[in-house]
């Protein structure tokens, strides 16, 4: 099997937000600006007759529905896709066609509207129909990204838009950490200590390793003798993260235990915590946490 280039795969998505986000975008644009979008109801009964001669061969019967909706309501181009949108500007917008006709790849020197709009279908279709994986390399990633770049940028896509595509997080694990404001006085740390308590601890640098429930132990083992104690509520609320959520428990010197604020009994002016705990024979303990 070949291997994963996680860089190669990432090229490939943002290659594919730029053609198909900004893409469908800039191909909307044109149309908004020819064909207010208030108009195009009008403009589509007025052409109808044409566009029925492109339907099948040229427009699905999906795309009709689009540009004729069945409910009565009105089309709504922000439905269109790249290939919809093409159509239409090509055969109801008035725009003449590149050098080469709309069905071959314009020349680099042919610069009009109607040329980069066939440079944007070309291109998702190299794109999409003749890759053999989701990996771009980084040699034909930055070509590609400059070409399809002056495209988009000549059909009135901004670029710094473009510029925030190309090194924007591509899923929710990459979003840069919130800004740290160092805390200017003993009461402001405690209170930014507190409030990020469960962030804080378990990327804390302790002997703290996963609680993992051997082949011989059983939810059972969580059972306790209900007995008067001090913190009984939050006793019981570590018993059934215990038996519920086992993968929430942490042991730090052979004391199980949830660093989470709901189970923090007591701190002390130094920041030092206190959490309840429980030992292999399920004991009731207090666990201290010393913050770096």
């Amino acid at each position: 099997m070949a291997s994963v280039n996680l860089e190669e795969q990432a090229n490939f998505t943002r290659l594919s937000r730029l053609l198909v986000d900004k893409g469908t975008e800039a191909l909307r644009n044109t149309l908004d600006a020819i064909h207010a979008p208030h108009d195009l109801p009008a403009v589509l009964n007025t052409n109808r007759k044409y566009l029925l001669r492109l339907k099948f061969r040229v427009i699905n019967g999906q795309q009709w529905d689009l540009l004729f909706p069945p409910s009565g309501n009105p089309p709504d181009s922000k439905t269109f896709n790249v290939t919809l949108l093409a159509i239409l500007l090509r055969s109801i917008c008035g725009l003449p066609p590149p050098e080469t006709g709309w069905n071959a790849m314009p020349p680099d020197s042919d610069r009009s509207i109607g040329a980069n709009i066939t440079r944007i279908r070309f291109f998702r279709s190299q794109l999409y129909a003749h890759v053999s994986s989701t990996q771009v390399n980084n040699a034909a990633f930055k070509e590609y990204w400059k070409v399809v770049s002056q495209v988009l940028v000549e059909l009135n896509i901004p670029q710094s838009e473009i510029d925030d595509l190309k090194t924007c997080p591509l899923s929710p694990k990459e979003e840069p950490a919130r800004a740290y404001v160092p805390p200017k006085t003993l009461k402001e740390l405690k209170e930014w200590f507190m409030s990020n308590l469960d962030d804080l601890l378990p990327s804390a640098k302790r002997l703290v390793v996963p609680y993992v429930p051997t082949l011989q132990e059983s939810p059972d083992s969580w059972e306790w003798k209900k007995t008067s104690i001090a913190h009984r509520e939050k006793f019981e609320k570590l018993h059934e993260c215990g038996r519920d959520s086992p993968q929430k428990i942490k042991e730090i010197n052979d004391v199980r235990v949830c660093l989470s604020k709901e189970f923090l009994i007591n701190r002390g002016s130094d920041g030092t915590c206190v959490f309840v705990g429980l030992r292999p024979l399920l004991h009731y303990t207090g666990l201290l946490f010393m913050p770096d």
